[in-house]
């Protein structure tokens, strides 16, 4: 039981890191038809493990897809200050306590 090739690739979008079920849903395929691809590769992985781009890009071109990495969109979270980059406190504005 193979796919036959397709004869035009079709662009697909992957993000840098996903499951092998997302992959499966993101290419309308099987997520027992991905996990056969990624043995013949000597990728053992089960349906929740997660694979890399370049891992999902081999499956993707073996499918007939054209792979392209997803472009990260900057969110609040990424510009908001990081817990060790905290601005100090003014010394001014602290207030001694007991260490109790």
């Amino acid at each position: 039981m193979t796919t036959q090739p397709a004869s035009r690739t079709r662009p697909v979008t992957l993000p840098a890191a996903l499951t092998v079920r997302e992959l499966g849903d993101i290419l309308a395929v099987s997520p027992v038809e991905i996990i056969k691809r990624l043995m013949t590769h000597g990728v053992m992985a089960a349906v929740n493990a997660t694979i890399d781009f370049e891992t999902a890009a081999i499956v993707s071109v073996d499918l007939g897809f054209d792979p392209q990495a997803a472009v990260p969109t900057p969110t609040a979270a990424a510009n908001a200050i990081a817990p060790d980059e905290e601005e100090p406190d003014d010394p001014a504005s602290l207030v001694p306590r007991s260490p109790w």
